[in-house]
C-alpha cells in the first residue's frame, strides 16, 4: 500500500459517538451503540475500496482525529458487529494514523468499520472500507496442447484490477502472447502484482 495519490482515494466520514458506559458486547466482539454524531470528527481511509486474494494479507489504513482533552486507549476494525483485528497506532497528538493487517479468507468480503476508544468515548466510523476477496485462475488459449508455431495467449482471471504477472516453472514470464516453440512447454501460474506469494493453480502447456 502506497501513499495517498489522489483526492478520490480519500473517503471522509463523521464519527458516531457513544459514552463508554453504553458500550456493550454482542456476538464475538464488543461494539458501540450508535449515539449522536460528533461534530468536527473525521476519518480518512487511504483506500476505501480494496481487492485481495484469498490466502493473502491486506492492510487497512486510515487517519483520524479526536479531542485534545482525550487520550486514545485502543483501536480496532470491525466487520459489522464483529471485531476482526486490532489496529496499530502511529504518531501521536490529536491526529493519528492506524494500520492493520488482516489474513484473508474467502468469506472476508464485506464492509469494515474503524473503531477507537479514548478515556472518555468509544467511536465508530460512519463510512467503511469495502474489501472484495477473489481468486486467480490461469488458462491457456486456444488450448493446453498446441503445435509449434501456433499463437498462444495466457489469461489470468481475477476480479481485482491490479496487473497480473506470470511464471513458467517458477520463473517470471514477460510475454503473454507468443508463437509457441518447444521450449515454451511447461507449467504456468499467474499472480497479482504486489502479492506474488499467492499464485493460481498451474496450467500445463504442451507444445508438439
Amino acid at each position: 500500500m502506497g501513499a495517498i495519490e489522489t483526492e478520490s482515494d480519500v473517503w471522509r466520514g463523521l464519527w458516531y459517538a457513544a459514552a463508554k458506559h453504553r458500550r456493550f458486547s454482542h456476538g464475538n466482539g464488543d461494539i458501540f451503540r450508535t449515539g449522536a454524531v460528533s461534530a468536527g470528527r473525521w476519518v480518512m481511509f487511504e483506500k476505501p475500496d480494496l481487492c485481495a486474494l484469498k490466502g493473502s494479507s491486506v492492510e487497512f489504513r486510515c487517519s483520524y482525529n479526536y479531542s485534545e482533552s482525550e487520550m486514545v486507549s485502543d483501536v480496532a476494525w470491525y466487520k459489522g458487529e464483529k471485531k476482526v483485528a486490532a489496529g496499530s497506532v502511529l504518531n501521536s497528538q490529536t491526529s493519528l494514523q492506524s494500520t492493520t493487517a488482516l489474513y484473508i479468507l474467502e468469506n472476508d468480503t464485506g464492509h469494515y468499520y474503524f473503531h477507537f476508544d479514548t478515556d472518555a468515548y468509544g467511536r465508530r466510523s460512519k463510512t467503511s472500507v469495502y474489501l472484495a476477496v477473489t481468486e486467480v485462475r490461469a488458462s491457456v488459449h486456444p488450448s493446453s496442447t498446441v503445435r509449434a508455431g501456433w499463437s498462444v495467449r495466457l489469461d489470468c482471471q481475477t476480479s481485482c484490477q491490479n496487473h497480473a504477472i506470470w511464471f513458467k516453472d517458477g520463473e517470471p514470464v514477460t510475454n503473454i502472447e507468443f508463437q509457441a516453440q518447444i521450449g515454451d512447454a511447461g507449467n504456468y501460474t499467474c499472480a497479482i502484482e504486489g502479492d506474488e506469494s499467492v499464485q493460481s493453480d498451474p496450467v500445463t502447456l504442451d507444445v508438439q
